[in-house]
């Protein structure tokens, strides 16, 4: 497994993970809003049966809504996951790195300039061991020193 590209993966995969966990939210309101009870418009005292297709549509729904909440669950757990990993950095200077890096998509220049003026060279350097040490927080002491 090569970590280093792994956990690059996982830094970029933040930002598309807290877009979907919107879009997700979005998804389960409309569901709860679809499948709220409707007013009939009227009733057949004769008939002494349900259509099929309705309880069919209403358990569909109700497998959708519990696979959305399922995937909300876990998307929530990620993300705190790897947000908990990226605080746990101990270099404070490296966590801004990564976050700005990594979820703003800031330029390496805006990152020197915000980052103690360091020097766009010493941005790269200074990045590849915050990832490495954000992936030994993260994946453990499987991690050897990575290798750029």
């Amino acid at each position: 497994m090569d970590y280093f590209k792994e956990t690059e993966e996982l830094l970029y995969s933040v930002p598309i993970k807290e877009a979907a966990l919107v879009q997700l939210q979005r998804r389960r309101d409309r569901l709860i809003k679809s499948g709220a009870p409707t007013v009939p418009a009227g009733t057949d005292t004769a008939k002494n049966y349900v259509r099929g297709t309705f309880v069919s549509d209403t358990m569909n729904e109700l497998c959708e809504l519990a696979d959305v909440m399922e995937s909300i669950a876990s998307t929530k757990e990620e993300l705190e996951e790897i947000k908990a990993a990226v605080e746990a950095v101990p270099v404070a200077e490296y966590k801004k790195l990564l976050k700005l890096w990594y979820w703003a998509g800031e330029s390496k220049e805006s990152i020197a300039e915000a980052i103690d003026r360091w020097s766009r060279t010493s941005v790269y350097t200074k990045r590849n061991q915050a990832v490495y040490m954000f992936a030994r927080i993260y994946w453990g002491s499987k991690v050897e020193r990575l290798k750029n």
